[in-house]
């Protein structure tokens, strides 16, 4: 397999983007250290933002390492007739704090 760089993009409001999504018109983006799913448009930028976790962290901040739900991939599923995403973490987290989330996307 080979891969190649065709062109690079820093989203302004993302730390990072650990999974990525496109659905229709939209990315959704999940990060390891932000408590929000991102929904940019076809030309990247944010329009939206659903709340995954309760957290005291401001809008653009990490959340810390200790305490991060370190989510580092994502799919689109069908489930009884409605799109979903499912959110994974890396498995790195102590099983007590493991993350699987489901989020309607219809």
């Amino acid at each position: 397999m080979r891969a190649s760089l065709r062109s690079r993009l820093i989203l302004q409001g993302l730390q990072s983007a650990s999974g990525v999504e496109r659905i229709g018109n939209y990315y959704f983006i999940v990060s390891d250290d932000s408590p929000d799913l991102y929904r940019l448009d076809l030309s990247w930028n944010i329009i939206g933002t659903t709340h995954l976790f309760s957290s005291d962290i401001h809008p653009g901040d990490r959340i810390p390492k200790a305490i991060k739900p370190d989510l580092e991939a994502m799919c689109l599923v069908k489930w009884h007739g409605k799109q979903e995403l499912l959110c994974f973490d890396s498995g790195s987290n102590p099983p007590r704090t493991r993350h699987l989330l489901s989020r309607g996307c219809n």
